[in-house]
């Protein structure tokens, strides 16, 4: 992943149904409804809709999930309905609980802890496309790409057995960008599509935070903290806010902001890379050349082949006219592949040496 993470499958994630354990009842009068069934009977279901159980005759039900009703054979098929309904909600309880438990480790960037858990999800329902594409977010977080593209697949085999081709498409964006990019992957949607996710659900984290990535990058830096601080309210650890608004008052100027929350971010999870990189640089914008260099020295730890921050940490050496310690560093990058001239002559330049 690179250094600034755009959020990873997000668009599509949201395109999904936000509520994972629901179904979709199609009512003939083309009305959809997004409910979990309660009860099923040869001629009628009840459903809980936002907390409000709403009974359906059958014979107004055009599909559920995908599945045309045929009133006709409902009586022949109730008691494996009825079992299969039963199985759903003793397991559905468990494999929500797993979910959530996911979602707040992948929220704190602990991609390895957010994988198990939604894996022990994915096995008590495998039938949830919207699992699979958590699990390839994870993996993609931790860059193995190869995982991402093989549980995005199996979401998108899903989605097209459902007849979700909304699905399929935003699946076949993501295995686009996988494939070709095989670094990071952004779909950013635009305002809009943000707006209308939240406006179904107010309660959705990722659409802030998306949101708010898309007012930063269009300069209105006050609706993208809003948005963020949105985010932090719906959950307090939601580390891609925190750097997300750190990065936001970044621009505005507001250092001491911008690092209180990278240190928040570090603090709810101490293994999320990306924070400790954009606190070292805000550290380096305000001044703080000292304290910048723990900062790149924990993030050397954590990701010692990446040039990029040895080079981080050299150009903070030669700011602070350590002259001696920038070469130490640009020589490990250059190792590492590293070739930026104009740097190395600004170095050559200061230090009175070639190397």
């Amino acid at each position: 992943m690179n250094k600034k993470i755009t959020v990873i499958l997000s668009l599509m994630f949201l395109f999904i149904s936000s509520s994972v354990f629901a179904e979709t009842i199609v009512l003939k009068s083309g009305r959809t409804v997004e409910a979990k069934i309660l009860k099923k009977t040869d001629n009628s279901i009840k459903v809980d809709v936002e907390g409000i159980p709403i009974t359906y005759y059958l014979n107004e039900v055009e599909s559920i999930d995908g599945n045309r009703i045929n009133i006709a054979s409902s009586a022949k098929d109730s008691s494996s309905d009825n079992k299969s309904l039963s199985q759903s909600q003793n397991e559905n309880p468990k494999a929500k609980a797993f979910f959530e438990n996911g979602t707040k480790y992948f929220e704190q960037a602990n991609y390895t802890e957010a994988i198990k858990e939604f894996t022990k999800a994915v096995e008590i329902n495998p039938d949830n496309a919207r699992i699979y594409v958590s699990i390839g977010m994870s993996y993609a977080g931790l860059g193995q790409t190869q995982l991402a593209i093989g549980n995005i697949q199996k979401a998108r085999e899903l989605l097209r057995r459902q007849g979700d081709y909304l699905g399929v498409d935003a699946m076949d964006e993501s295995l686009a960008h996988l494939v070709s990019q095989k670094k990071e992957i952004s779909i950013e949607g635009n305002i809009s599509d943000y707006a209308k996710v939240i406006e179904a659900d107010p309660q959705n984290g990722y659409a802030y935070v998306m949101r708010g990535r898309l007012y930063k990058k269009n300069g209105n830096f006050d609706n993208a903290i809003s948005d963020y601080t949105k985010a932090i309210d719906i959950n307090p650890k939601n580390v891609f806010a925190y750097n997300g608004r750190g990065l936001t008052y970044e621009e505005k100027g507001l250092y001491d902001q911008a690092i209180l929350d990278f240190t928040k971010a570090i603090e709810i999870s101490p293994i999320y890379s990306t924070a400790y990189g954009n606190r070292a640089y805000a550290y380096v914008l305000k001044g703080n050349l000292e304290q910048a260099i723990p900062d790149y020295n924990k993030l050397i730890e954590m990701k010692p082949t990446d040039s990029d921050v040895y080079i981080g940490r050299a150009y903070t050496y030669y700011l602070m006219k350590r002259y001696d310690k920038a070469w130490d560093d640009v020589h490990r990058a250059e190792s590492l592949g590293y070739n930026n001239p104009t740097f190395i002559n600004e170095l050559k330049k200061a230090s009175g040496r070639d190397k």
